[in-house]
């Protein structure tokens, strides 16, 4: 099955649900579906809808839909979501029903460095202001070919603590993996370091 549709993704209505499916401002959205029990293909029904629906065969149809299903799941699976439903119902879209998703407490990593080629990633630059250790917080996603901007920087000047608490909740919320700590002077004592090696 995976290779089958894995041979749809080259063809051209593949690929054009496949752009939808894999925009980096989608995957919040799955999440949030997610953590309310509704199929992360909620989502994108109304985006794919205008693609499944010019299809001139039910089968081509069925082909689509079953498509956009396995693709999203690949999505989930790679930001650590499990199967925990295999039909839930979903409304105004070409399919009726969807795969509800469940996140994995505790899968957010929070590093210093981090292994090459991680997209989604959330980014707490330390610096020292007026003797205190601050942060300043931002996400963005390095998607296909390119970097997106999910969210603009989302806090200023938190202590860092406080930096560490916000960017793992937000990661968790919105399917980040990793927390990237950045401190390249070197403002924090290796103590406080030690737990990101």
């Amino acid at each position: 099955m995976a290779s089958r549709f894995g041979n749809y993704e080259t063809t051209e209505t593949g690929a054009r649900l496949t752009q939808i499916i894999a925009l980096p401002e989608m995957i919040p959205e799955y999440c949030a579906l997610s953590r309310i029990g509704k199929p992360a293909v909620q989502a994108i029904a109304a985006d794919v809808a205008p693609i499944i629906q010019s299809l001139p065969t039910k089968e081509e149809r069925d082909t689509a839909s079953q498509f956009v299903g396995w693709r999203v799941a690949r999505v989930m699976r790679g930001l650590g979501y499990k199967l925990i439903q295999e039909r839930g119902r979903v409304t105004g879209a070409p399919y009726r029903t969807g795969a509800v998703w469940s996140y994995e407490p505790g899968r957010v990593k929070v590093a210093v460095s981090i292994p090459q080629g991680i997209s989604r990633k959330i980014d707490v630059r330390v610096k020292a202001v007026g003797g205190q250790i601050v942060a300043d917080i931002d996400a963005a996603d390095k998607g296909e070919g390119s970097v997106h901007r999910l969210h603009s920087i989302l806090r200023v000047r938190v202590p860092f603590e406080e930096a560490i608490d916000f960017a793992t909740s937000y990661a968790e919320r919105h399917g980040f993996g990793y927390v990237h700590v950045l401190d390249a002077e070197r403002h924090l004592p290796l103590d406080r370091l030690r737990g990101f090696l």
